[in-house]
């Protein structure tokens, strides 16, 4: 496996022993204000291997350092495996944001309004009335063995059933794929349907109104869990 960064900064390229280039995409952006966000400074560190170096191993170690004046996320997509990202912070105009990985799932606004006040930049705020973010039905964001989904919410106010995140699943008992929700309880639910077999897992506690809150649901392929 031969490793190299043909422009410094932007990406880590793999080149198989079948000669085929996969390209394995790292980025950061700034998190502001603006309507379009800038490239941080960002640097492959030990122990990443060197430009062109060759090793036996179906593996390899990678370290990033990432440096900006304004907040910023980063994420190293090793393998495409990361089929959305959605920050928020990159629209093309009010009526679409940018899917920040690899798949270009990008979702079309109902409805919602942008908000400066989010937990790290901009945010979404749904009245309840019909306001969604639709990504396409792309085959990316079908269930797989191992998967995860994370988001950072608050609760405006207490309502019963609020729909978080869903990909074929109208409600709990018509799920064909997966979804996240707070119960008439406030209580989180993840959960999932695939082929028969259907998995949910709710909090321990329920969300409070005015506070952010960073929700995880998974899946192993065996079991289902929340976080």
């Amino acid at each position: 496996m031969n490793t190299g960064t043909p422009d410094p900064g932007s990406g880590l390229f793999l080149d198989d022993i079948d000669g085929e280039t996969r390209p394995s995409m790292m980025n950061a952006w700034d998190i502001g204000p603006d309507e379009y966000n800038y490239p941080s400074d960002i640097n492959f560190t030990d122990p990443t291997p060197r430009n062109n170096s060759l090793t036996g191993s179906n593996w390899v170690y990678v370290n990033v350092s990432v440096n900006d004046t304004d907040d910023y996320s980063a994420f190293i997509d090793w393998n495409r495996s990361l089929v959305g990202w959605w920050s928020f912070d990159s629209r093309f105009n009010s009526t679409l944001v940018f899917d920040n990985s690899t798949w270009e799932n990008n979702g079309t606004v109902y409805g919602a309004t942008v908000t400066s006040s989010g937990k790290r930049g901009d945010a979404y705020e749904f009245d309840g009335d019909g306001d969604l973010i639709e990504s396409p039905d792309s085959g990316s964001l079908k269930v797989i063995a191992n998967f995860t989904i994370s988001v950072w919410v608050k609760k405006s106010e207490d309502r019963s059933w609020q729909e978080v995140f869903a990909k074929d699943c109208i409600h709990l008992n018509d799920c064909a794929g997966y979804g996240l929700r707070a119960d008439d309880s406030g209580n989180m639910i993840f959960v999932l349907a695939e082929s028969s077999t259907r998995y949910s897992a709710t909090s321990s506690s329920s969300l409070n109104v005015g506070e952010w809150y960073y929700i995880v649901g998974r899946y192993n392929g065996t079991a289902g869990g929340q976080y």
